[in-house]
């Protein structure tokens, strides 16, 4: 019976304050937007016990404040921002071999039943671009690293490497390949 009272106040007074993060009004922060943590600027805090917080979305190519991107969200849906992940590219192994890897553009393409979102370009110097618009000049930038033996590709930094996407690089005939990030979601090059 002792034990049981200590326990539960140790749950009422010192561990309920780890999981109730009070953010203020100019805070950094990360929120749960489709699925994604994404980083955001805290705008307007709740007032009368409400947990709706006002945030603004951080462009994350820039790093800048997107202009008009300013949501509700609840606070369960709120976090501290989790220090960035410093990785190192993926070597290939035997680089004097001739690679693999397929250059050039992809239509990404997700979902039940498949729809087009946009497209990707991997490029020869280690960066891809992704476009969910047909504004060629909208892209997210981010780099990658391939590794020849597994044809397997490592999103070092972007969009990619924000939604823990993998990337398994598919042939699928002579001149048609296909970039496997997901069960539901896949880019095509021909």
């Amino acid at each position: 019976m002792k034990n049981s009272i200590v326990l539960i106040y140790l749950s009422m007074f010192f561990i309920q304050p780890v999981f109730s993060q009070n953010f203020k009004t100019g805070d950094k922060a990360e929120a749960l937007i489709n699925n994604s943590w994404k980083p955001v600027t805290i705008v307007k805090i709740p007032v009368n016990n409400n947990t709706i917080y006002q945030v603004k979305v951080v462009n994350i190519q820039t790093s800048q404040n997107a202009v008009g991107n300013i949501i509700s969200i609840s606070k369960d849906k709120l976090r501290i921002p989790k220090p960035p992940v410093v990785t190192s590219p993926v070597i290939v192994k035997n680089p004097g071999l001739p690679s693999n890897l397929h250059l050039g553009r992809y239509e990404l393409y997700s979902g039940i039943p498949t729809m087009y979102l946009g497209h990707i370009l991997l490029m020869a110097d280690g960066q891809y671009k992704t476009a969910f618009s047909t504004d060629e000049d909208n892209y997210e930038i981010g780099t990658y690293g391939f590794n020849n033996e597994t044809s397997s590709i490592e999103w070092i930094t972007g969009v990619f490497k924000n939604n823990n996407w993998g990337g398994k690089l598919v042939k699928r005939s002579a001149n048609s390949y296909r970039i496997e990030f997901n069960k539901a979601t896949f880019a095509d090059s021909n």
